[in-house]
């Protein structure tokens, strides 16, 4: 088997570097059927009348498919094997994203050592707050 962890090494960063996707992303309601599947256990989240009777407007999207637009912005710029290797994730989901809104996850680097990259995620308007560290290396 060949060794993968050199395909995370992170060399080229510095504080300050911010990583967004190419245009804002549509969350919307296919998408969270897809992800929900058939049978969903929550299905506020992907079932038009259920939200309603919940209350809400609409679906809200998971809180992990939010996170997920995160990380693919991570792994588009550092490789799809980034948080393989001891990321500590702590985030907070801030408001509800609705089917059909449009978010703009944005990952900032805030801190270097030789060892750990500090990055503080935002997902505007105002839906996920946190930071994500991870090794430098394997």
């Amino acid at each position: 088997m060949a060794d993968r962890s050199a395909a995370i090494v992170v060399e080229r960063v510095a504080e300050g570097q911010s990583f967004t996707p190419e245009a804002p992303v549509e969350v919307t309601l296919a998408l969270m059927q897809r992800r929900d599947g058939r049978r969903p256990l929550n299905p506020i989240h992907s079932d038009p009348e259920r939200a309603r009777k919940a209350g809400l407007a609409a679906p809200i999207a998971g809180g992990s498919h939010i996170a997920a637009f995160v990380f693919e912005v991570l792994m588009r710029a550092w490789g799809t094997e980034i948080l393989l290797h001891g990321a500590n994730i702590d985030i907070r989901w801030t408001s509800p994203t609705f089917a059909g809104e449009f978010i703009e996850p944005r990952l900032t680097v805030t801190t270097l050592t030789s060892d750990l990259i500090t990055l503080e995620c935002v997902v505007d308007p105002a839906k996920l707050r946190g930071i994500i560290t991870i090794p430098r290396r394997p």
